[in-house]
């Protein structure tokens, strides 16, 4: 038999006139074709062996339940570099494209990794003038393996308009595989439906500062994204990479050729690794404003960590583009930031650890520390930008008055540092709760402002605890609902709202030096109702309820003493307000100072119940 084997579509097309169309033998022909007809979705779906047969090679052609639509897919292994497969006779497709799709799915092992193959495509019709047609080709070279992958083909018009030229039923397709693998090769989802093209979404831009920050999500196709182009005002300016920051949902693109007070309008297009355009986005459209806080003077200071000298500069530059646009949502005009800033590196030692991946404070207000033991594990430090806008955002912040909830100094940050890489945090876990702060406080932060229709929300709240106003009553003044109530309408689980754990001497349960580490003990002290005091009670269930302080929990240990961790609803975390006592859920042992002790400092233990004042405390209101 003779290979029609990668014959570089050197078929030339049989003329028309030769067929003498309508002819007896003809009519014959197709009236056995029509007999022996498949259903059209089951070849172009692969659904089974019978709707396709090995037309050469030695291949061996099954079902697999491993698809991606239908019920099955073709699968076909030991191939020799070589197989083709040929489709029954079925109808033509009722609508065609731009575009021929198909879905395959490459076998892991590649015994060639410069070389995966290639796939050509043909479509025979003789009523309609096809004989054998070449579609197109697509390398398999660069896929990835072991998940399905969609290969296009340009659909010839001369193909198309024959397909289109009324019923037919003597269509039959061509599958030939050129391959170096014996493994198996998955054949799904022949498709000659209009194809849409699918566009970016979620363009947004913010002004300020020395440039306009687009960021937009990063494309999601069955094409490869190599960059994308930024179109603005019709005119392509620059590309953005497609590679993503760390805790980062979107790409960005930083335009700092700007004018004060212009209008712009802009677009983004991805472009596969083929060459093949997606749609262009939604226009959004922007007036630049050099207005409030200006690009900051930053240093960057590398000394005790040269090798992450780098990886500073480019957080910089993220600083550099962020901090103006931050300072202007959260601060101006209220107030208006340093607008000089230091970067430092933090090495490690036997004495000095690193506090996180960075931070704001020991006295140096202006000063953002970042680790270098962070900086050289991070994998893709040139595009890790969240640490920097999260923790210069401290530096808008620098809170010195009245009550600073750790809350709302690590939920603004957060919200920040997600602003912009933009990165979509999740509906919070029923154990949490408005202390948790980060991303539980943003998400909180966030979805006020858009239930109670509050654009300024993080603004203002910002503004107050910079002047030292701060209260949890604000949010009631704010939006008419206590910040229990809020928390209880967002999630559905009904928590109480934050205060003191008092006993009948008047002493209130205390975080002993503010340590939040696992393990720190909880004592008894003064009232003063600040955060180190602030407890929260919830989720309530059958009548119990973990107890929440600075976005952890109390239990008890294996000796009984009350100690600070994180929220896992062991039943040594679980307390229950009962008979003006707060008793342990896994041990069913009350609440107490040791010894019944009211001086300050003395720690929390649990113990028997007895019913005494030493075991009496207010219970924490809805």
């Amino acid at each position: 038999m003779i290979s029609r084997r990668w014959t570089l579509f050197s078929i030339a097309l049989v003329p028309l006139a030769a067929c003498s169309m309508g002819t007896e033998n003809d009519s014959n022909d197709l009236a056995v074709a029509s007999q022996s007809l498949t259903a059209s979705g089951s070849v172009l779906g692969f659904e089974s062996t019978s709707a396709w047969a090995l037309n050469a090679g030695t291949a061996t052609v099954a079902t697999s339940t491993d698809h991606v639509e239908g019920s099955v897919s073709l699968a076909v292994s030991n191939i020799n570099n070589y197989a083709s497969l040929r489709s029954d006779a079925t109808s033509a497709p009722t609508s065609v494209g731009s575009e021929v799709t198909l879905q395959i799915k490459l076998p892991i092992a590649q015994p060639n990794p410069s070389w995966y193959g290639q796939v050509q495509l043909f479509v025979d019709s003789p009523s309609r003038g096809l004989y054998s047609q070449p579609i197109g080709q697509a390398a398999l070279t660069g896929l990835p393996v072991g998940t399905f992958r969609t290969l296009h083909f340009a659909i010839p018009t001369s193909i198309k308009t024959a397909l289109l030229s009324g019923t037919v039923s003597d269509v039959h397709y061509e599958v030939h595989l050129n391959v170096p693998s014996k493994g198996v090769y998955l054949l799904d989802g022949l498709s000659f439906g209009a194809v849409d093209v699918p566009a970016p979404l979620g363009l947004k831009a913010y002004t300020g500062g020395g440039d306009i920050a687009l960021l937009w999500k990063a494309m999601s196709w069955s094409r490869i994204t190599v960059r994308y182009n930024v179109i603005r005002n019709g005119t392509n300016i620059g590309t953005a990479l497609p590679t993503l920051a760390r805790f980062s949902g979107a790409i960005e693109f930083a335009d700092p050729n700007v004018v004060n007070g212009q209008t712009y309008s802009y677009q983004v297009q991805a472009v596969a690794d083929d060459g093949s355009l997606s749609g262009l986005s939604s226009p959004i459209s922007i007036t630049h404003s050099t207005a409030g806080v200006p690009v900051p003077t930053v240093t960057v200071d590398s000394s005790v960590a040269p090798d992450i000298a780098t990886y500073l500069n480019l957080g910089k530059a993220a600083i550099q583009t962020w901090y103006p646009k931050i300072a202007n949502m959260i601060a101006y005009p209220d107030y208006v930031p340093s607008s000089v800033l230091t970067i430092r590196a933090f090495a490690e030692d036997t004495t000095h650890t690193c506090a996180g991946a960075g931070w704001v404070g020991d006295g140096e207000p202006t000063v953002l520390k970042i680790c270098a033991t962070w900086a050289r594990g991070v994998g893709v430090p040139e595009n890790d930008q969240s640490v920097f806008v999260h923790e210069s955002t401290h530096i808008i912040q620098t809170y010195t008055l009245g009550e600073q909830p750790g809350a709302v100094v690590e939920g603004i940050a957060s919200w920040a540092g997600d602003l912009g890489t933009g990165y979509e945090q999740s509906l919070p876990p029923a154990t949490a709760t408005f202390l948790d702060g980060y991303g539980t406080a943003e998400y909180f932060f966030n979805w006020i402002s858009r239930t109670y229709a509050k654009p300024n929300f993080v603004h203002d709240l910002n503004v107050l605890t910079k002047l030292g106003n701060y209260s949890d009553d604000w949010y009631r003044v704010y939006t008419g609902r206590t910040i229990a109530q809020l928390w209880t309408e967002m999630t559905g689980v009904s928590i109480s709202m934050p205060g003191p754990l008092k006993n009948a001497a008047g002493k209130c349960a205390d975080l002993t030096l503010y340590r939040t580490d696992n393990g720190t003990p909880i004592e008894i002290l003064g009232c003063y109702a600040t955060g180190a005091q602030k407890f929260v009670y919830g989720p309530i269930a059958n009548g119990v309820a973990l107890l929440h302080l600075v976005g952890k929990c109390i239990g008890t240990d294996a000796s009984g003493a009350v100690v600070l961790s994180d929220c896992t609803s062991a039943t040594t975390q679980l307390w229950q307000f009962r008979n003006g006592a707060v008793v342990n859920a896994g041990t069913n042992q009350c609440l107490q100072a040791t010894g019944g002790s009211n001086t300050d400092g003395t720690p929390l233990v649990t113990t028997t119940c007895d019913g005494s004042s030493a075991q009496s405390w207010a219970p924490l209101q809805n």
